[in-house]
């Protein structure tokens, strides 16, 4: 899994020589640090500098540990730490009217009974703990099926009621702050009408491609059984799992991974869409811990990864000297960093590198980019 960063350093007055970035002024001309803001890449959390304008009231004396920039009045050498800036998580529930059903068995479950645990109501209850202990790496948004306008709430609507309708857009716009607004629609919605996830996949796309945050994007689908509504009309209850797995690697293709949750025992058509989504397998909740604990894991899983954008285009391709906890790493696929596909200002940490920063056993990424393509790279950087 990976994580972009989109590095930006404020204008500053820096003395010749030094990396530093002052809280105002116009650029040094002799070795002050220069970038531009930029989006992050697609695949994983981006990364973001500090805006200048927070910088602590001592920023004004320039940092005498930075590596020396090149002396050539014409350019300026930029040394850049990075900062972790959220993924956007779209969560796309299922609100059919099995989800009624207890979490264990396909036998109605009441809400509150004391003898069985109730699909929707364990999803209420654990979604709110996961959404209340997200931090600020996860910005997350709601996309019901079937969508509320079309079925209402309360069990399966009757004569002229589109149990599988799915609106455009989403409940809730993806953006921090949102938890509220979800444990809210989701309260109000109840569950009723069927399963139309081809729909809601495809709806979900569009949606995602009008969001330009600059943020990775993911989908988490959380249901109980099999996609229907396959020809469509208000009480279509035939298979639709086929063009829903075209949906989900449609999803992919887009740039988002398809995360999937299992509520319940119908759920073993699930390992497909999960493998379509880019994600290999679905997670199985049987229980309320169980799903508490699918969910954590899928939030954990988003908001790792190794991947940065630099903050601006090296003078050459090898003009790069990419540190973690002050130390280069070497340019290498395998164990070290190198260029994502097609790009040459996205890069890659890989390997022990990659899982030492998502254990967090290291924690600081730093690029620096030289302003000549002679000038060369220290190994280690304070």
């Amino acid at each position: 899994m990976a994580c972009s960063v989109t590095p930006s350093v404020g204008n500053g007055g820096g003395a010749a020589g030094s990396s530093f970035a002052g809280g105002g002024g116009s650029p040094s001309s002799a070795g002050g640090n220069v970038a531009a803001n930029q989006g992050g890449a697609a695949g994983g959390p981006v990364f973001v500098l500090p805006d200048a304008s927070t910088a602590p009231a001592d920023a004004a004396e320039p940092d005498s540990t930075a590596v020396p920039a090149s002396g050539d009045a014409n350019c300026g050498s930029t040394q850049s730490k990075l900062e972790k800036k959220p993924a956007d998580l779209l969560l796309v529930l299922d609100r059919s009217s099995s989800m009624g059903e207890a979490m264990d068995s396909s036998s109605n479950c009441s809400a509150g009974s004391t003898t069985c645990s109730q699909r929707w109501a364990t999803i209420t209850s654990s979604l709110g703990k996961v959404l209340t202990s997200s931090s600020k790496d996860l910005n997350w948004g709601l996309k019901f099926f079937s969508s509320p306008s079309t079925t209402g709430a309360g069990g399966r609507g009757g004569f002229g009621v589109d149990n599988c309708g799915v609106s455009s857009g989403v409940e809730v716009s993806i953006g921090p702050g949102k938890t509220d607004a979800i444990q809210t629609q989701i309260s109000a919605a109840g569950n009723a009408g069927y399963t139309p996830t081809r729909a809601a996949i495809d709806a979900a796309v569009a949606y995602l491609k009008t969001v330009n945050d600059g943020n990775n994007k993911f989908i988490l689908l959380a249901t109980d059984g099999e996609p229907n509504c396959g020809s469509g009309g208000l009480g279509s209850t035939s298979s639709d799992l086929d063009a829903t797995l075209t949906a989900v690697q449609n999803a992919v293709v887009a740039g988002y991974k398809v995360y999937v949750i299992g509520v319940g025992t119908e759920t073993g058509n699930l390992t497909g869409l999960a493998q379509a989504g880019g994600t290999e397998k679905f997670y199985s909740a049987l229980t309320p811990e169980d799903l508490t604990a699918a969910l954590s894991t899928v939030v954990s899983t988003v908001t790792a990864g190794c991947t940065y954008e630099l903050p601006s285009q090296p003078v050459a391709p090898d003009a790069v000297g990419v540190y973690v906890d002050k130390s280069v790493i070497p340019q290498s696929d395998t164990d070290g960093w190198s260029y994502a596909p097609g790009s040459s200002t996205t890069i890659n940490i890989h390997g022990s590198t990659c899982d030492d920063l998502k254990s967090g056993q290291k924690t600081q990424v730093e690029i620096f980019l030289p302003c000549k393509a002679s000038e060369p790279i220290p190994t280690i950087i304070r």
